[in-house]
């Protein structure tokens, strides 16, 4: 899944649980040989690791590496650093890194410079901004220690739409609608259940289904959506729609159209959401990945868009539905 760095909040787990962060991202970039060194006495790092680098020129050789992770709301004071590089010294080590979610003080970042100057090993210091860059290589560490348990369920439906083509039930729709806040969404998992929900069988379930679920929607959803924007109003009609759903929309109906080979979906929607305004989404799934495309603009500038129509017998403008395209055309 795609994250930001908006998505990482630190403030959302504790030290112990910082300490554990860092100890899995050492093991994603290939440190080896790492020990936790939990409760008190650390002699000065929180892990220990090794990392052996590869030259193709001269022979292989290890470092000894001490990391020590501070999880701060403000700025790390100097004597919460000094003692650990004295531990570093005794040690000979090669590299001293301090991984936090905030950052240094002025004072201690001087501080650090200046013993920089005597010691015989590399200090690094990984602040929170850079380590959010870091975490966002690895989705699945940001799953884990970052996403609600919505936000789970949610990627885990989309996984199991990218992979094997199946989609939440009318029933799961239902309870996602109550637990889900939008703006904990990216643009894939929201684009997704806007296209799950207008999907199902909705009206057949909610009015002849044996279901013990009120009505809902996800037009909760849109405001959020909209807020992705990401290309011009209206949208140029991929190469692999068989037609283009926009020449049946009516400034006021709903227009969706989904053509699919094999693993290959498109899908279109486009709908009147306030006032004189629209909006134009497409998604494609495709190689069990998805890209979207969203877009919103005026019903003005939307009737300025030529479009080659197929043949008639009916006057569009007075088309409201989907199925009636079906009764209709010749």
């Amino acid at each position: 899944m795609t994250f930001t760095e908006s998505d990482i909040k630190f403030e959302k787990i504790n030290w112990k649980q910082f300490e554990e962060l860092c100890y899995d991202i050492l093991h994603k970039y290939q440190f080896h040989s790492l020990s936790w060194r939990q409760g008190g006495g650390d002699k000065g790092r929180d892990i220990e690791a090794l990392f052996t680098v590869i030259n193709p020129i001269i022979t292989s050789y290890t470092e000894k590496w001490f990391i020590e992770c501070k999880h701060y709301s403000k700025g790390i004071p100097i004597e919460q650093i000094s003692g650990k590089l004295d531990w570093a010294v005794a040690e000979k080590v090669q590299h001293f890194v301090l991984m936090t979610n905030s950052y240094p003080s002025i004072a201690t970042a001087e501080y650090i410079e200046k013993r920089q100057r005597e010691l015989n090993f590399k200090v690094h210091i990984i602040d929170g901004k850079l380590l959010k860059q870091k975490l966002l290589v690895f989705p699945d560490l940001v799953v884990k220690y970052f996403a609600d348990d919505a936000v789970v369920l949610i990627q885990g439906m989309l996984r199991q739409w990218l992979s094997h083509d199946i989609l939440p039930d009318i029933v799961a729709l239902y309870k996602i609608s109550k637990l889900i806040d939008a703006r904990a969404l990216n643009i894939e998992e929201l684009t997704f259940l806007f296209f799950a929900f207008e999907s199902c069988d909705y009206e057949d379930a909610i009015t002849f289904g044996d279901l013990d679920i009120e009505e809902f929607s996800f037009d909760f959803l849109i405001p959020t959506i909209v807020a992705h924007t990401n290309s011009k109003f209206p949208i140029k009609k991929p190469k692999d729609l068989n037609f283009d759903s926009r020449i049946y929309f009516l400034g006021g109906g709903t227009s969706t159209v989904t053509t699919q080979e094999t693993d290959h979906l498109t899908w279109h929607y486009l709908n009147l959401i306030e006032n004189n305004r629209m909006i134009d989404i497409i998604m494609v799934r495709k190689n069990k990945q998805i890209n979207v495309l969203i877009s919103t603009g005026t019903i003005i500038s939307f009737k300025r868009y030529k479009y080659s129509a197929p043949k008639f017998n009916f006057s569009i403008k007075n088309l409201q539905k989907d199925n009636d395209i079906e009764n209709n055309m010749i």
